[in-house]
């Protein structure tokens, strides 16, 4: 039995020991990713150094500032002219889109005053005027079915 032990005890061991050994890999993997990004953010760093000395090494005069206010301001009341307009347009799309409904329910109305006066008359039962509000032309507008 204490053999047996033994044993167990001899497996347990070699089985730590190859989990060391592969974590010992796994670290050394990692630290070797670890090395990579550090020498690309030394390498980052030192371009971002190399760009701040030369623009700070630029000349910034007095005319290009001026220059670059002139054309901001420029941009910004492009930017309102151009709000402006598309206010106005969907104001007048608005308007329209109104428009069209009170029309529409005037012509609503106005065939079913036809459908009366056709029935009144007694032209024909089986015709009727109906309104088609997917209709893209006038033509199409109007459907007149025959029962």
């Amino acid at each position: 039995m204490l053999e047996d032990d033994v044993k167990k005890f001899n497996l347990l061991i070699e089985d730590v020991g190859r989990k060391i050994e592969e974590m010992v890999k796994v670290l050394a993997e990692k630290e070797k990713v670890l090395e990579a990004k550090e020498r690309e953010n030394h390498r980052v760093c030192e371009e971002n150094r190399e760009l701040r000395r030369m623009v700070e090494a630029q000349p910034v005069n007095a005319r290009d500032v001026e220059r670059m206010k002139r054309e901001l301001q420029a941009l910004e009341r492009e930017i309102e002219v151009g709000e402006l307009a598309r206010n106005v347009w969907e104001d007048k799309s608005q308007e329209l889109e109104n428009s069209l409904s009170h029309e529409f329910k005037d012509l609503e109305a106005l065939a079913l005053d036809c459908n009366q006066e056709l029935r009144r008359l007694k032209i024909g039962d089986d015709i009727q005027y109906q309104l088609n509000a997917k209709g893209t032309r006038l033509l199409r507008l109007w459907v007149l079915t025959v029962n």
